[in-house]
């Protein structure tokens, strides 16, 4: 849960069209579905880098940047 939610909220540096564009790219093109949990981060990084080219590590920092800041809740 709390990579999904760190994952979404990197992705909102691309603003909220194509958030929602790259989330059902992401779902169609690669199977990778947030609807549960995230999925393994490789499989996540791997496509993103297909789908934005260099690109992705700007959302990548983003996202590990929120998964440090976000409490871990078991």
């Amino acid at each position: 849960m709390r990579k999904r939610r760190a994952f979404e909220q990197s992705l909102t540096l691309l603003g909220e069209p194509s958030k929602k564009t790259l989330l059902s790219c992401l779902r169609s093109e690669f199977g990778i579905s947030l609807a549960r949990d995230c999925p393994p981060v490789k499989k996540i990084e791997k496509a993103l880098t297909t789908i934005l080219g260099n690109g992705a590590s700007l959302v990548m920092t983003e996202f590990y940047r929120r998964l440090e800041q976000q409490p871990d809740r078991r």
